[in-house]
């Protein structure tokens, strides 16, 4: 893809997300030869910064065969060399660029937990640096989302080629409201559940980590989310699907779990480790140029008008459930729903009352 988006794109990850100075050595990372345009343009602005870019494609197809043949040792150190070479960089750009987003999804679960465990240790890495992740448009991923190819591009370059500054800005007025509260409430269809984030504040997603951003979100305390809550739609994690996912909980634990497929290995993933079971974010979807559902979290996680529940791990250290897993469940809110903080209505139908 020849695109002048490419060029505006890179100069925002290259200049504003990752900041990256003179003298720094920075990891680009794709998955395939798709994203070589895309990665051309990051490694000629880097290169016009002063920085030293270090280029590796690694196709998805590696990441099945190891989890499909790998022993459990061999999963346990396949990302030795990754690692050490994370700790000779300053920042790392992973592209993504799926051929096929489904391919995992006849992998036997404990291979898949097995390979999840590692890459949680490697996150610990992988903050140590500052990190961006992307999603390049392609075939694969036009089908995941139900588009057109060309649909892809416009849905994705619209959605981040921003003012991230002006769009953080923004989205500082819904952390500053949200910090002053305690108590959140959400009802909708099949959900009425409530939680404290009391003395917990806020982060942003604004286009630092992830790309496109639009997301404030928080760590709730642990024990206190009670009620239940209902995922319209597919989910998949992994290239697993779940579909119509219900959640009960009851003083932080969940309690019920159904889903009109994927309910076996949902019931797996919670019982992965203690936290699994947990919550340990509730973000805010804040990107109102990101109009619909896509079946990919990385998007459908910062639309306007959602909210999300992350099963596992904590989202921020503010949090203290800790976990292997982190899955993103979104729930649109838009057509039926509401958003109350200690005790008064704050957001009705995606909009929000207060700005």
């Amino acid at each position: 893809m020849e695109d002048s988006r490419l060029k505006a794109l890179a100069d925002i990850f290259v200049n504003y997300s990752l900041e990256v100075k003179k003298g720094e050595h920075i990891l680009i990372r794709a998955d395939e030869p798709e994203a070589l345009p895309l990665m051309e343009e990051i490694y000629i602005k880097i290169l016009e910064k002063g920085g030293y870019p270090l280029i590796r494609i690694k196709p998805e197809i590696f990441d099945y065969l190891l989890a499909k043949h790998a022993s459990k040792k061999q999963i346990e150190n396949f990302l030795d060399t990754e690692i050490y070479e994370l700790n000779k960089v300053q920042g790392r750009i992973k592209i993504c660029a799926p051929k096929n987003p489904k391919m995992m999804a006849n992998v036997d679960s404990g291979k898949l937990a097995l390979v999840q465990k590692k890459l949680g240790m490697y996150r610990k890495y992988l903050d140590k640096v500052k990190w961006l992740l992307f999603y390049y448009p392609t075939e694969g991923l036009a089908q995941q989302m139900e588009m057109s190819l060309k649909e892809t591009e416009n849905f994705i370059f619209k959605a981040c080629l921003k003012d991230w500054r002006k769009e953080t800005e923004k989205m500082k007025k819904i952390k500053k409201f949200f910090d002053g509260g305690k108590i959140v409430r959400i009802k909708g269809n099949e959900t009425d559940i409530a939680f404290s984030i009391e003395g917990r504040k806020g982060e942003l997603s604004g286009g630092k980590h992830n790309m496109p951003g639009g997301e404030a979100y928080y760590a709730p305390i642990e024990n206190s989310i009670n009620g239940q809550i209902f995922f319209e739609g597919s989910r998949s994690y992994e290239g697993k699907a779940m579909k119509d996912i219900f959640l009960e909980f009851k003083n932080g634990r969940i309690t019920k779990i159904k889903a009109e497929s994927g309910q076996d290995f949902l019931t797996y993933l919670t019982k992965i480790d203690r936290g699994a079971a947990r919550i340990g974010e509730f973000g805010i979807g804040c990107n109102y140029d990101l109009n619909r559902i896509t079946n990919e979290t990385l998007f459908d996680e910062k639309i306007g008008g959602t909210i999300h529940l992350a099963l596992g791990d904590r989202v921020n250290f503010d949090g203290k459930n800790r976990s292997i897993l982190h899955f993103d469940i979104v729930k649109d809110l838009r057509k039926e729903g509401k958003i109350y903080l200690d005790g008064k209505l704050v957001q009705e139908k995606g909009k929000f009352i207060f700005l």
